[in-house]
């Protein structure tokens, strides 16, 4: 059977697909029915047509039992390049983040709203997050409609690949966590004495492990 062109995907997003996947094998068995993989999929923000589901499922069931495990999922879905168009990845990435941001369900985004997400994923103080808002409010309703959150979303999303990125670079040793050794070899580079990167880290490791965390590194990376 022709081999799916596919996409790498990181941790974070195998660990979010994996939690819908789990959502919608409601009976545990380790695999989910073209049904169910309709239902997962607009859960993930896509709109898939009849053939394109019955395509994927075709290209994807490689053990032929009308259903596909977990792997056969992230090869037929979110890692499909070949039956989803790069579009329809775009797209669909910015109505998962949607439904995520509005979390009343209202149909649009308020500076509240956003700023429990950019406050976790950037460091965002509340001022920040009521002016990037507001920057993409065109209407001045004080809340973002989907239309208006899809230019917010890409500014936002263009920061936090940025930080995503220097996070790498920082963990050398792909801990998922930046020693204080790590952060001298980056941040000796620009001038900055060992004493005041020992003092950022021990400012920003909130959970006193000695390390910068993820959500810790945004905050060091932002307000440092």
């Amino acid at each position: 059977m022709a081999c799916q062109s596919v996409k790498t995907l990181s941790e974070e997003e195998l660990q979010l697909y994996r939690q819908h996947f789990q959502m919608f094998d409601l009976n545990g068995d380790g695999t989910i029915s073209s049904r169910e993989l309709r239902k997962a999929s607009r859960r993930l923000g896509y709109r898939l047509t009849d053939q394109q589901i019955e395509t994927i499922m075709r290209s994807n069931d490689l053990d032929c039992d009308g259903s596909l495990s977990f792997e056969e999922f992230i090869q037929a879905m979110p890692a499909n390049v070949k039956s989803i168009s790069e579009e329809e990845h775009r797209i669909a990435e910015i109505r998962r983040k949607f439904s995520e941001f509005d979390e009343d369900g209202s149909g649009s985004v308020s500076a509240t709203e956003a700023h429990q997400i950019l406050q976790k994923e950037l460091a965002f103080t509340p001022a920040q997050s009521a002016e990037l808002v507001a920057r993409h409010d065109k209407n001045n309703d004080g809340q973002l409609s989907f239309e208006e959150f899809v230019a917010f979303y890409s500014q936002v999303k263009a920061k936090a690949d940025k930080i995503q990125k220097m996070f790498r670079e920082f963990d050398k040793d792909s801990s998922g966590s930046i020693s204080t050794d790590e952060a001298k070899l980056m941040l000796g580079r620009f001038g900055i004495s060992d004493k005041d990167i020992e003092a950022l880290i021990e400012k920003y490791d909130t959970n006193k492990d000695g390390e910068l965390q993820y959500g810790e590194f945004v905050a060091f990376l932002m307000n440092a």
